[in-house]
């Protein structure tokens, strides 16, 4: 307890961790919480593959897609980031809610299982997709 109270003094006085400087100021911190995701422009599949339809299917740009990520809602914490360090290509993001893609038989039920199927013939027949 004494050493914990002492880090705690010690932080104090020296006005915090050094490491957290960028959000010292007050319009710093604001800004962090106010746009923890910056936008982006996001357009839908059916512009670059007409009938083609699932719950969440988009891409970055209105060009052919150079790179594909699918999966479930948890994805979506990684399509912006995806969205924005990629800038320069195009990135196509499928998403399926409640479809988790690598859990298994028991899981997997059949619903899900076309879904995929569809998403893996969409990917398979773009020959413009080097990554997934």
């Amino acid at each position: 307890m004494i050493v914990v109270g002492c880090i705690g003094i010690c932080t104090y006085y020296k006005d915090g961790f050094q490491d957290r400087a960028s959000i010292r100021s007050i319009r710093g911190a604001a800004d962090l919480f106010s746009k923890p995701h910056p936008s982006f422009q996001v357009y839908q599949c059916e512009k670059i593959y007409p009938g083609f339809n699932l719950a969440s299917c988009s891409v970055s740009k209105l060009s052919p897609p150079t790179i594909a990520i699918l999966g479930d809602s948890h994805t979506w914490h990684y399509q912006s980031a995806l969205y924005q360090k990629l800038n320069k290509q195009s990135v196509l993001s499928i998403i399926e809610p409640s479809c988790l893609p690598f859990v298994g038989k028991t899981l997997f039920n059949e619903i899900c299982k076309s879904k995929y199927k569809k998403m893996s013939e969409l990917i398979e027949n773009d020959k413009s997709i080097k990554t997934v």
